[in-house]
């Protein structure tokens, strides 16, 4: 595999990951229904704290099922 092959299959990763944190923390966000923006830092900070929880098991699975389910509907 070329080099550049290699860097777009790792450009492309990393997309799809930054896309999966991006949907699970609009959930997350909802989920907690915070008072206002000023929340955001607690908010976020629990958020990171169950991602590495989970990401921490031996048997975590990470999908988009909600999201691509919720733009299958639409």
């Amino acid at each position: 595999m070329t080099a550049a092959i290699m860097c777009l299959y790792v450009s492309v990763w990393l997309s799809v990951c930054v896309v999966y944190l991006f949907c699970e923390f609009d959930k997350f966000w909802f989920a907690e229904s915070p008072a206002d923006i000023m929340q955001f830092n607690i908010v976020k900070d629990k958020f990171v704290e169950q991602l590495s929880a989970e990401l921490r098991k031996q048997d975590t699975r990470l999908t988009l099922d909600d999201f691509t389910a919720a733009s299958a509907s639409s």
